[in-house]
Parts: structure tokens; sequence; C-alpha cells
């Protein structure tokens, strides 16, 4: 296995060997490996560990080391996207139609690619939401629902990068309006019921959620939403408990719960 990085993940040192290939070993060869390495660096966390025969540790800190002063997290998660869907370096020397990691006959590698992927193109695109433009092809190519399936799996990175895009796409720009009546449905606000109600929730996020509901709370038709999920109910618990010294928090909860008509002014 070559060594992954110098400043970037490059494209002809990420892998010199086909995906699952028989010599390696079968499904936790080498190239599985390295892709389950460029998964754990990827996700900010310990997610597997290969042993050999020797009792041999393949460890992800040496990774972290030597790519962390280099090039920006987004260019290189960019990078690593386009390395997982182009495929192996000895399938790309064999032929010129190549086979991507992610179709990869090795249910390992596929398996873990996709990951990748998902994770790097919600890099991206969290980027690219901070821009007019980005905002603007968010609501072209209606991505809401594709962001929605990714906030009912519930995993921790996508959920949070998840959220920091509707975080990005409240703010107010020229766009919101826009943004705030794609929201206001039933599968919006499903969604959100189920994630706010997940014990394991980061408090943070569960602030950056009550920003994007107190802007939709404004919106006079979405009282019935609320209702229908019973998020006032939630969301009025949460304003009796949470902590005072939590002023944003509480600044939102009360706007919501003013908009809604459950509470009155002071």
């Amino acid at each position: 296995m070559r060594r992954v990085c110098d400043e970037e993940v490059c494209d002809e040192e990420v892998c010199d060997e086909e995906v699952c290939d028989e010599e390696d070993g079968g499904a936790h060869g080498p190239p599985v490996k390295l892709t389950a390495l460029l998964l754990d660096w990827v996700v900010d966390e310990q997610l597997l560990e290969f042993r050999d025969t020797s009792n041999i540790s393949v460890l992800l800190p040496s990774l972290h080391h030597r790519c962390s002063t280099y090039a920006p997290l987004t260019s290189t998660l960019r990078r690593l996207g386009e390395e997982v869907s182009r495929g192996g370096g000895k399938e790309r020397r064999r032929s010129s139609r190549v086979c991507p990691l992610f179709k990869s006959s090795c249910p390992h590698t596929r398996f873990l690619s996709s990951l990748i992927i998902i994770r790097s193109a919600l890099d991206v695109l969290w980027c690219d939401v901070r821009t007019d433009e980005g905002q603007q092809l968010f609501l072209q190519y209606h991505a809401l629902s594709a962001l929605l399936t990714l906030l009912r799996g519930g995993s921790p990175r996508p959920l949070t990068l998840s959220v920091e895009i509707l975080l990005q796409m409240s703010t107010q720009t020229r766009l919101v309006s826009g943004f705030l009546e794609e929201c206001s449905n039933e599968e919006f606000f499903r969604c959100v019921s189920l994630v706010l109600r997940n014990p394991r929730l980061d408090p943070a996020l569960f602030e950056k959620m009550c920003v994007v509901l107190q802007k939709l709370s404004s919106i006079r038709k979405n009282k019935r939403l609320f209702e229908a999920f019973s998020l006032h109910l939630l969301l009025q618990e949460m304003h009796r408990t949470t902590d005072p010294t939590r002023t944003f928090l509480n600044i939102n909860l009360s706007s919501i719960l003013l908009n809604l008509g459950m509470l009155t002014r002071s």
C-alpha cells in the first residue's frame, strides 16, 4: 500500500492494486484497508481496525498527522470523492471503461466508498450553499428531499452537515422565502419532528434547528404543521425546561411559541 498523501490525496497514489484482488487475501486485503482508513479519516472517528496474522494494527493517527497540515479539508474531500468514483490503478490501465469503486464487486469497498462519497458531497454542498448561486441551485434541483433522507438516517456526521446546510439556506438572503416555502410541507415537518425527538441529538444541533423553525413559524399556514406533528408541545416543553443561560435558544423558542399563539408578549 502506497502513502496516502503529501499535499492532497493524489490520483496516482491512492491505490495501485485492483479492488478485492484475490492476491490480497480477499475482502480484507490492502485496498479495502486503505478505503477503510480513508473513511475513518473522513468521518473523524475510529471506524475500523484490521489486524493481520502478525497482530500488527493498521492505525489511523499517522494518516491524520500527515494530512492535517496540508490542503483545506473540502478540497481533500473532493479529491477523495473523485478517486472512489473512478476506480483503482490497474483497472484504469487495463480498460478505458473504468468501474468506480462504489460499484465494485467487493461489498466492503462498495460500502465504504459510498459512505466517502456521501460525506464528501455534503461538505462540497455545504460550501456551495454559502453563495447565492449555490442556494439557487439547491432550490432549482429540489435538493431538500435528498437532505431529508440523510436527516432521517440519524448518522452523526451527515446529520450535522445536513443541519448546517439547512441553517445556511435559512439565512436572510433574496432566496430565503423560496427555501422556507419548500420546507412548508408535511415531509419536512415529519422529518424534523423525528430528529428533534432523538434522545442522543447534540444540543447544538437542536439549537440550530430552532433557528430554522423560528423562520417557518412566522409563516401563518405552518401553524397547522407544527400542531400536526406535536412540535408545538415539544418546543413548549423545551422552553419550560431549558437552562435560562442559553439565551439564544430561549429567544428562538419564545419567538416560535409567540408566532404560534402559545405565548403572550410581556
